[in-house]
């Protein structure tokens, strides 16, 4: 046997150091890959400290990680260690142990051998597990070190460069990896907190691709439209557009792949989406651009302003009926002036006439020819304070009086006996004498005669008139009704509006609106019910007044004086 050569124990060495770092550089590149294709940080960390305690043959490995607002590191990944201590326990991070000076100082720290004088104090953790050597490199951070990665032996052991340097390596690799994970639980936050807002909006939201495929929906949009987003995504946008104007939408998207810019879709023109059961509604669109790595999308924010559109008409519409009012409300002055104007021309003629019926009263006369006498200057009285009002709609008139409504009734209908005799009227009366109001005798007669005329005008062919007076507890119901053409439906809701009436040019239409407007000065109502058909065909006018106390006949007689 040849003597021991010390050339060929050099060759061995050499031999074995090139199998070793060829042994680090296969162990580097299975984790760099293994940590590029895998997302999951635990599963990196794992084959690590595997790779690790393989490659340096070691049995203990670790990656402690720094706990936050701690001075503790928590075993975060382990290779040898008991079961339950991963992921539970935990080590001072502060510069005492190895661990912790390694974090704080950012330099390796080695221990040969573990004695009483060595420069560390040894963790519970290594004590547990008997271990006697050991070797902590850093695993850095973009902001602030991650944690320290570790191999360990239970028995003596001098680590060398090339073991740090390996070691290292591995803690770069799986610094890259947490850099890499941490970027992407940013992106997972970040798109979380995008897809929040997108499903959130008050608005529908629909993402299309460049070639007008819809490529994400928000539950607004879902709702608007009455699709599912499993309906939707993979198809294209004019699936929400009425058939009539998909062509014209076409265009309009290669238009805007033209020149990208914000901006709202169709200006000037009325939008319109069309739902899944194919009802359309107005809507309002802004278009945005966006690059993305997939290439260039747009974000479509739809807004459903039916609301808006109703609420528009209905202004509109009150503006239109405001306009109206000021119309009819320059027609009422127009005719106030003429009646006031009116009424002044003939106020003399009035007084003359007036004079003439007290001389004519003391002449010697028939019943017959008193009788109508007394008739002419009733009526004539009743001219006379019409047109004292119509001079003065301001002042304030004297207190009402307390009347009997069917005498008042009686007085009001006797002035159309001619009239009810030729037209051949049956005037049907249905009375509780014992009625009284407390009102201005004048103002009710003259509401009296609008209803008795209005009902004579319907009948002209003939028919009954009801006159009815009740007492309803302390009020007292007033009804006139005819059998005459009824009053049309359409009609009914304008029927005391101003200057409308269904005379044609025979009419004015401000009766109706005068009487309701003295009605309630008196603090009563009226309502109106008509038939234009059927055997109850004609009209009815309720009257209800709040029922006065009893008066004496010579203070209504002076009453009527005063009046007229």
């Amino acid at each position: 046997m040849e003597p021991h050569s010390p050339k060929r124990a050099i060759n061995k060495d050499k031999t074995a150091e090139t199998a070793n770092k060829a042994r680090q550089h296969e162990a580097l590149a299975r984790l760099s890959h293994h940590a590029l294709q895998n997302s999951n940080l635990a599963s990196v960390l794992d084959d690590a400290v595997s790779l690790v305690a393989e490659t340096l043959q070691v049995p203990f490995c670790d990656v402690l990680e720094k706990i936050p607002g701690e001075p503790e590191f928590l075993l975060r990944a382990g290779f040898g260690w008991r079961d339950g201590y991963v992921g539970s326990a935990k080590v001072s991070a502060g510069r005492e142990s190895q661990a912790g000076y390694t974090f704080q100082t950012g330099f390796e720290a080695i221990v040969d051998e573990a004695h009483e004088g060595s420069t560390f104090t040894p963790s519970q953790l290594l004590l547990e597990h008997g271990v006697v050597s050991g070797i902590t490199v850093l695993v850095p951070g973009r902001e602030r070190p991650y944690s320290v990665l570790g191999a360990h032996t239970a028995t003596s052991r001098t680590f060398t460069q090339e073991d740090i340097n390996f070691l290292q390596a591995v803690a770069n690799v799986l610094a890259n990896a947490v850099q890499h994970a941490r970027n992407e639980e940013v992106i997972r936050q970040r798109e979380s907190y995008f897809r929040g807002l997108l499903e959130f909006a008050p608005d529908g939201i629909a993402i299309v691709d460049a070639e007008g495929k819809i490529r994400l929906v928000n539950r607004e949009l879902e709702r608007q439209f009455g699709y599912s987003r499993e309906e939707l995504v993979g198809q294209g946008i004019e699936v929400l557009v009425p058939a009539q104007y998909r062509s014209l939408h076409s265009a309009q998207r290669n238009d805007f792949a033209k020149e990208r810019r914000a901006r709202p879709m169709g200006i000037g023109m009325e939008l319109v989406g069309r739902r899944k059961d194919g009802s359309e509604f107005p809507v309002e669109i802004s278009l945005s651009p966006m690059q993305t790595p997939e290439g260039m999308v747009v974000t479509a924010a739809v807004r459903d302003v039916t609301e808006r559109k109703q609420a528009e008409a209905q202004i509109k519409k009150l503006n239109s009926q405001l306009e109206e009012a000021l119309r009819r409300s320059d027609r009422l002055a127009t005719t106030g002036r003429m009646a006031a104007s009116i009424a002044h021309e003939i106020n003399n003629p009035l007084e003359s006439l007036t004079g003439a019926m007290f001389l004519l009263d003391t002449e010697a006369l028939t019943p017959r020819q008193r009788e109508l006498v007394s008739i002419a200057q009733q009526e004539l009285n009743r001219l006379t304070y019409v047109t004292r009002q119509t001079l003065a709609p301001h002042r304030e008139p004297a207190s009402p009086v307390t009347v009997n409504v069917s005498e008042l009734l009686d007085a009001a209908c006797a002035s159309f006996s001619h009239q009810l005799d030729k037209l051949r009227i049956k005037v049907v009366r249905e009375y509780d004498r014992e009625a009284h109001v407390s009102v201005y005798p004048g103002e009710l007669r003259q509401v009296f005669t609008n209803l008795i005329s209005n009902a004579i005008d319907a009948m002209s062919a003939g028919g009954r008139l009801d006159l009815q007076v009740h007492k309803l507890g302390t009020a007292v119901q007033i009804r006139v009704g005819d059998t005459g053409h009824g009053i049309a439906a359409d009609s009914m809701p304008n029927i005391f509006q101003p200057f409308f009436t269904t005379k044609g040019e025979n009419g004015l239409g401000v009766g109706l609106w005068i009487s309701r407007k003295i009605i309630e000065k008196l603090g009563g109502n009226i309502e109106v019910t008509s038939l234009t058909s059927g055997d109850k065909k004609g009209t009815w006018f309720t009257i209800t007044l709040t029922a006065g106390g009893r008066e004496t006949q010579s203070d209504a007689t002076a009453r009527e004086h005063q009046i007229g």
